[in-house]
């Protein structure tokens, strides 16, 4: 994000849109990448506990030699704010002059960590007005989201796709209005789905943005089956999950090297089949909302394991104990693994480790080895 080859295009749209020369792309509009930065910030520092992102200036774009535009989580989060609250509609464009659904939505998920992680208030002030806007400007008299509209004008461009725009919706509005996710998983459950079979199945259309990979707009199908896996995990449809996932495997034949599984597609396409693969109900909306437990926040974690020789399926404490479940990469081997947050000098029991005691350091650190050929699970847990 902080590579100008990202975010340069804003000079060019902020001069013929706005008749604006200010290259900035945070101060004003442009919540395509405000929006998205800052929702990735903090849901960095909602699932780590990792403040770093909160340093005065620690995100620095620069322009030319001598001219940078300077900001930080907090800072991006009140601009966000502010161009919320200068919207004569309640919601702000993207492109000049244009308010997209989903990009709103992020803005409003960026605010909503901004309240969870730091304290502020913004999402939770906001949830009215920008609910009302949705509901008002962006949403057509049959219940489904509007993508895109002139703020200028006041026309909307029709949805394209239920498959391009209802699924996506359906996941980032589940942290905002359930209500509205929920309707809007509906129709496309509805719309999309034919269960004549006895196991639903995806009906394919040959409109094109139901057929694209938005990460790289290249044509592919693997874009629907990757919003309707993210989209049928948050809001908890097991029977689509689990229907799309195989039917997903069957059609994509993923690619597994050094015990990483892809497919081929766009990054984007694949952080979505990844965040419907290892996500849960309401996942989305707990990592915005809620966030770590005090247990989660203090208990002892895995700090260190070389990848790729290391993969770590699962790391979960309890605040005291930790649980592991560890796969290798492309070979077998003898691998060490380092521990953080133990309580110092306490004794541990490990499970299924080179090592089967452990006593912390004084700094709370700890260093095991494992033996990893398969699937292990690894135990620390407190010594009685």
């Amino acid at each position: 994000m902080k590579d100008r080859r990202v975010w340069k295009f804003w000079r060019l749209e902020n001069m013929w849109g706005n008749l604006d020369l200010n290259p900035d792309p945070i101060v004003r509009d442009n919540i395509m990448y405000s929006a998205y930065l800052g929702t990735m910030m903090g849901a960095y520092m909602s699932a780590t506990g990792d403040k770093t992102f909160n340093a005065d200036e620690c995100f620095q774009l620069q322009w030319k030699a001598g001219k940078t535009f300077d900001y930080d989580a907090p800072k991006i989060y009140e601009v966000v704010n502010q161009n919320f609250e200068r919207a004569a509609c309640g919601i702000f464009p993207c492109e000049p002059h244009w308010v997209f659904t989903l990009c709103n939505a992020m803005g409003m998920n960026a605010l909503l960590l901004s309240d969870q992680v730091n304290g502020t208030d913004y999402g939770t002030r906001r949830l009215k007005g920008f609910r009302q806007s949705i509901e008002l400007e962006m949403t057509s008299v049959d219940g489904r989201w509007i993508p895109v509209t002139s703020v200028l004008l006041g026309f909307a461009i029709p949805a394209p796709s239920t498959l391009f725009l209802d699924a996506p919706a359906a996941f980032f509005m589940n942290s905002i209005a359930l209500d509205l996710a929920r309707r809007s998983w509906r129709i496309i459950r509805q719309e999309a789905f034919d269960f004549s079979g006895g196991k639903p199945t995806l009906k394919m259309s040959n409109r094109p943005f139901d057929r694209l990979d938005t990460g790289n707009y290249m044509p592919s199908d693997i874009g629907a089956y990757a919003s309707m896996i993210l989209a049928a995990r948050e809001t908890g449809d097991v029977e689509i999950y689990d229907a799309m996932q195989q039917a997903l495997d069957k059609k994509f034949s993923p690619k597994l090297e050094q015990g990483e599984l892809s497919y081929k597609c766009s990054n984007s396409q694949n952080l979505f089949l990844s965040i419907g693969r290892f996500g849960r109900q309401n996942g989305f909306q707990d990592l915005l909302r809620t966030g770590l437990s005090d247990e989660q926040r203090n208990g002892p974690i895995l700090s260190e394991a070389p990848y790729p020789n290391v993969m770590v399926a699962k790391a979960t404490t309890d605040g005291k104990a930790l649980s592991l479940v560890l796969r290798p990469g492309d070979e077998a081997g003898r691998f060490p693994l380092k521990l953080s947050r133990l309580q110092p000098g306490q004794k541990y029991n490990v499970s299924a480790a080179v090592m089967s005691e452990l006593t912390a350091e004084r700094d709370g650190g700890g260093l095991i080895e494992v033996e990893l050929s398969d699937r292990l699970e690894v135990e620390i847990t407190p010594a009685s």
